[in-house]
């Protein structure tokens, strides 16, 4: 993102009425031209990096895309505000006036793990692993509600999805800087004892593959579908 390293900088960051709150993976390219539109409407900001024009943009639909019933709702807010940045990105968001999450994607890496009566979220699998083997590999252009229930949306087109639950079965033995699910999987598809046909998203596996790659042993990745 942008700006330097300093407390003003740094996540989350909040609207206007410091109730919306998102932390953000990756360059919101056309970050300035947005920026300059809503400080035109009197939004005010405090940083420089382009993370904080996304609660300002929710904030943004929620007053101005108001529906018969009222204001705008604030998944659909977050829907609106994600689809006006272009580049590579990933947003979590959460907001006093709502008991969901959000996460939305489009190019940078999202993982959910699901757990007893609680949601991980995270950039790569193993930041979570250790709390829950239950995950959803969002998709580009997927957006997810944590709430009561898991909801998972198209971005494009607002539809509702139906979720992939993948199962990681795996013995978390050591932390190995540099190394982590993404990288091992690589490895192991390229491995001769690795019999598996086509491995996506670290989901699915046609066979098991037991591999003692130094950080999982065995490492097994299986895809369940609960809905």
């Amino acid at each position: 993102t942008h700006g330097g390293v300093t407390q003003e900088n740094s996540h989350p960051h909040l609207d206007c009425t410091k109730t919306i709150a998102v932390v953000h993976n990756g360059i919101v390219e056309n970050f300035q031209e947005l920026k300059n539109n809503l400080i035109k409407k009197g939004h005010r900001f405090i940083s420089d990096t382009d993370t904080e024009i996304i609660p300002h943009l929710i904030e943004d639909f929620q007053k101005k895309e108001a529906m018969p019933a009222g204001r705008q709702g604030f998944a659909s807010s977050a829907r609106d505000a994600f689809n006006k940045l272009k580049g590579l990105n990933a947003i979590v968001v959460a907001s006093v006036g709502s008991s969901e999450i959000i996460a939305a994607k489009n190019g940078s890496p999202l993982v959910v793990g699901i757990g007893k009566d609680e949601f991980y979220i995270a950039s790569d699998a193993t930041g979570i692993v250790k709390h829950t083997k239950k995950v959803i590999f969002l998709e580009d252009y997927q957006m997810i509600i944590l709430g009561k229930r898991v909801k998972l949306i198209n971005l494009q087109d607002g539809k509702e999805i139906k979720p992939k639950y993948s199962n990681l079965t795996c013995k978390f033995e050591e932390t190995e800087k540099g190394r982590n699910i993404t990288s091992i999987a690589m490895e192991a598809e390229e491995a001769e004892e690795m019999k598996c046909n086509q491995c996506v998203d670290y989901a699915t596996c046609e066979r098991e593959a037991a591999i003692d790659c130094g950080f999982f042993t065995p490492f097994e990745i299986t895809e369940t579908e609960l809905f």
